[in-house]
């Protein structure tokens, strides 16, 4: 009967564990005060970090999440048409809750060269919620006139208690222009899954742009922007 009890207490004890160790990896990425965006990358896909150039990585690994700070505050999303996609104009009445929490950020950067001058680049973010699964939606888009060696678009998921749910990275150019051959547009537009319905999140999107030659990157590369889902 003892060997039963202790085979019985074990078993509880075992799925205790097992419980706390799922409920650990629930909780996402929790950052430290120094973590970087390079570790947070790692954290999610070390071997997909590996394959960025190496100065990306060096970039990465030296901008610290807790020190950047949004250039503008996000503002709700006005035009009907940027969530148009998946929700048609007519449904006006399920396109009102999603415009109410739907957000535009941006900020911008330059490239500048001693010879010429600084050219711009324009960085901006826009997110909605879904309510059916939950989900939120997302577009980071990039634009610079400067034919730069390596660019990357980095956007995380972060929840009410500051841990980090999911990461996404995109260091290809979505489109090439005929008119400006130097101009270059990188968009990373995806979607988060498996949220909680009414809960608040924050989107954080960052550019890591690396200038040719004998140019350096001024300006914020970085944006974020809360919002609840429905």
């Amino acid at each position: 009967m003892k060997l039963r009890r202790h085979r019985f207490l074990l078993s509880v004890l075992l799925l205790a564990l097992c419980f706390a160790l799922s409920s650990c990896s629930a909780a996402g990425f929790v950052p430290k005060s120094d973590t970087t965006w390079g570790e947070l990358y790692r954290h999610f896909d070390s071997e997909e970090f590996s394959e960025l150039d190496p100065q990306l990585q060096q970039m990465m690994d030296e901008a610290v999440l807790s020190q950047e700070v949004a250039e503008n505050e996000a503002q709700p999303l006005t035009e009907v048409g940027s969530v148009a996609p998946i929700y048609p104009e007519e449904d006006a009445e399920e396109m009102s809750a999603i415009m109410e929490s739907s957000i535009y950020a941006s900020a911008e950067g330059r490239v500048v060269n001693p010879v010429s001058g600084p050219s711009q680049i324009f960085f901006s973010l826009v997110a909605y919620p879904h309510a059916d699964p939950c989900f939120i939606q997302y577009g980071a888009h990039l634009t610079t006139f400067t034919e730069c060696p390596a660019i990357c678009l980095a956007v995380a998921l972060k929840d009410e208690s500051g841990n980090y749910l999911a990461f996404d990275c995109s260091d290809e150019p979505t489109a090439l222009t005929d008119a400006d051959p130097a101009m270059r547009l990188f968009t990373l537009s995806d979607e988060f899954e498996e949220l909680e319905n009414g809960r608040p999140y924050t989107i954080e999107a960052r550019a890591f742009v690396l200038p040719p030659e004998g140019k350096t990157i001024e300006g914020s590369l970085y944006t974020e922007a809360s919002l609840a889902t429905l």
